[in-house]
């Protein structure tokens, strides 16, 4: 399986993928970015890469949907977190190369770029 990631901007993105990944039944890592894109330590930046969920891969439709209301929910809430600690930009790679803006994205649309 392909891992999902989810390539987050702005101040906070290094504790909102932290966030994201301390989220029961989510499984995977971070890595910051700098402003190359490099995988480098710095506080603008940071990917957040889901690897599996609920103990086993990220398959099933239950499974999908589940997932997607947990970023849909992580999203909203870190977009309302105090200005120092704000998140700018999550831009959510899925594993068939699809990729969301999370602006304004709905659980379903979200789903539709987890689908294999």
């Amino acid at each position: 399986m392909t891992p999902i990631e989810l390539v987050i901007e702005g101040e906070g993105a290094v504790s909102a993928a932290a966030e994201l990944l301390r989220e029961p039944d989510i499984e995977g890592f971070q890595e910051p970015l700098d402003a190359s894109g490099k995988r480098e330590p710095i506080t603008l930046a940071a990917v957040a890469t889901i690897v599996s969920i609920a103990g086993g891969t990220i398959s099933g439709v239950s499974g999908l949907v589940s997932l997607a209301e947990k970023i849909h929910q992580w999203y909203s809430k870190r977009k309302q977190t105090k200005e120092a600690n704000k998140i700018t930009k999550v831009l959510l790679i899925g594993s068939n190369g699809k990729r969301l803006l999370l602006e304004g994205a709905t659980p379903e649309q979200i789903r539709k770029v987890l689908e294999p």
